[in-house]
């Protein structure tokens, strides 16, 4: 995953307001998901355990071989991701993606989305320890944290 590769037993892990530019690929020609598989935040999930994806973005493009490529995050056993108020660039491979369901597609410089993810951060800007940073665009039109 461009952001966490893995997530195994009983981990319980939180993702929020963060985004990945890295393009994620494996040159693997195996066909089995289960250790190749390439997303662009939460590289897999195994048994038990709560996964959360919150106001988060992927700008990388996804690539493998013989495997399908997930938007967001791949899902080895059947375990519970919850996703909210998350989006991918819509230039990733469409032939092979598994759109995570609850995530969105956009555009380079989508005003609407840049809203959305900014309405997120000022209703929850002082839920944690570190204070959310509000959503810019950079000056080729992707995302990124005002400094």
């Amino acid at each position: 995953g461009g952001l966490v590769s893995y997530s195994d037993r009983g981990n319980n892990i939180t993702i929020e307001n963060c985004y990945n530019i890295g393009n994620v690929s494996t040159s693997s020609t195996s066909t089995n998901q289960q250790y190749n598989s390439v997303s662009g935040i939460l590289g897999g999930t195994y048994h038990t355990g709560t996964r959360k994806i919150i106001n988060t973005v992927n700008m990388g493009n996804l690539s493998a071989p013989k495997l399908d490529v997930h938007t967001i995050y791949y899902d080895n056993q059947g375990d519970t991701v919850q996703i909210e108020n998350c989006y991918y660039l819509n230039s990733i491979e469409p032939d092979k993606t598994i759109i995570n369901e609850n995530s969105i597609e956009f555009t380079r410089n989508d005003e609407e989305v840049l809203n959305s993810l900014n309405e997120y951060v000022n209703a929850h800007k002082n839920d944690n320890e570190v204070e959310l940073c509000n959503w810019i665009f950079d000056s080729n039109g992707l995302l990124t944290f005002e400094k």
